[in-house]
């Protein structure tokens, strides 16, 4: 089981946010073409604080249990927000990008924004996997119970998965890339095959997931002390203030002004 060390992106005011909990991630040892990484969190907040977790995830699909129920989170297009009081824990699971829609039997699109009971989706039985679950004391023992029911759920990597893996990973690392159209350029693929398959795979448009990307370094670059939107607009080679306004409240619900204020 190893740990995983990488930056932690896409939390909104990470620096402060990470005072109110414990993450713990780790890469999978036997089932990496299913699942990118697992993450643990625990928190102790008391009776009198109240901590709300806002986050700008990854597309992938999550599997987690809470203490009480097993749910199974589609691709998230927007801020995504989660309450934290007393005390409490997540086991979660992150889906390697695409690995489910070879599995599921509908589209991605069906599942954007959703929780869904994992039985309706997957053949999984949540029952005995939440009964499981309750009994564990570490993090090795609630992944070895993760690990043992979804190992039937093991596939291979396809030709067109592949192809999707190495459009998402320019989407989200290589920064240069802001438009389709340079997407399509980097990958040698169609604007309209590059569409197609962010659809089927991801469950969102490469358009709308270069903007969350954008947004992910917007974030970093706030974390690292920058505070003038100025200065963001032109790091981020945005058009003008306007347009990074308009991608801010459209997916993080609030004004680049406002978060900094925060």
């Amino acid at each position: 089981m190893k740990t995983n060390e990488q930056p932690i992106t896409g939390v909104l005011h990470h620096n402060r946010a990470q005072e109110n909990y414990q993450l713990r991630r780790y890469f999978s040892d036997k089932l990496s073409n299913l699942v990118e990484q697992y993450w643990l969190v625990s928190w102790d907040l008391g009776s009198e604080h109240i901590h709300t977790q806002k986050n700008l995830p990854d597309p992938n699909p999550h599997l987690f249990f809470d203490g009480t129920s097993l749910k199974l989170l589609g691709p998230v297009s927007k801020v995504y927000q989660y309450q934290m009081q007393n005390n409490g824990a997540i086991t979660g699971v992150k889906f390697a990008i695409g690995a489910l829609a070879e599995l599921i039997q509908m589209p991605m699109t069906d599942l954007v924004d959703k929780e869904v009971n994992p039985d309706s989706v997957l053949p999984v039985n949540s029952s005995k996997i939440i009964a499981q679950l309750q009994q564990v004391n570490t993090d090795e023992e609630a992944i070895d119970v993760v690990e043992a029911n979804l190992s039937g759920l093991t596939i291979q990597s396809s030709d067109k998965r592949q192809i999707v893996e190495n459009i998402f990973r320019q989407i989200k690392h290589n920064n240069d890339i802001h438009t389709v159209d340079e997407l399509s350029s980097a990958v040698n693929l169609s604007t309209r095959t590059i569409q197609r398959y962010c659809q089927q795979y991801i469950g969102l448009s490469p358009k709308w997931l270069l903007r969350k990307y954008r947004l992910h370094q917007m974030l970093a670059q706030i974390e690292q002390g920058e505070s003038d939107v100025i200065s963001l607009v032109e790091r981020l080679d945005y058009t003008d203030q306007a347009h990074l306004i308009k991608d801010m409240q459209q997916i993080l619900g609030i004004t680049p002004s406002q978060y900094l204020k925060q």
